[in-house]
């Protein structure tokens, strides 16, 4: 007999088990991934990796080639008391380009705001769950 198939009624942002494709270099030398893309604006779990000692910049190669038009800076302090790390209150989106922030008079210059390039050269992960999960209490105890 044939297997029985169909939508299961199961949303995939409600299953905390799954994580999403990120693109992501693996080494073995390495205890966590290298991220290869802005996981700006997706749900910490879905990268389906955790270390508890550093945030997720301190792994992504994003932060290691500086380009005309990144929209902020490495950030240093941990981010796993928000959902997205978009949501932390370290992160600043640039607004005068060539890296200046909204916190910086424009004069200052830092090693990760020298840009090389305003194409971008990594993928932007992005998640959109259901509007009425956004509502839900489930949604802002597990994500």
């Amino acid at each position: 007999s044939e297997p029985k198939t169909g939508d299961k009624k199961v949303d995939f942002s409600n299953v905390p088990e799954i994580s999403a494709y990120i693109p992501q270099i693996r080494d073995a030398t390495l205890p966590f991934p290298v991220l290869a893309c802005d996981v700006d604006s997706i749900p910490q779990t879905l990268i389906g990796w955790n270390d508890e000692n550093h945030s997720y910049d301190f792994h992504n190669m994003l932060f290691d080639v500086p380009r005309q038009g990144m929209k902020r800076s490495k950030m240093t302090g941990n981010t796993r008391g928000v959902t997205n790390i978009s949501d932390c209150s370290e992160y600043k989106v640039k607004s005068r380009g060539y890296g200046a922030t909204d916190d910086m008079s424009g004069d200052e210059e830092r090693e990760s705001d020298i840009f090389i390039s305003d194409t971008p050269i990594f993928s932007i992960v992005k998640h959109w769950p259901p509007e009425w999960q956004k509502t839900q209490e489930w949604w802002k105890n597990n994500f």
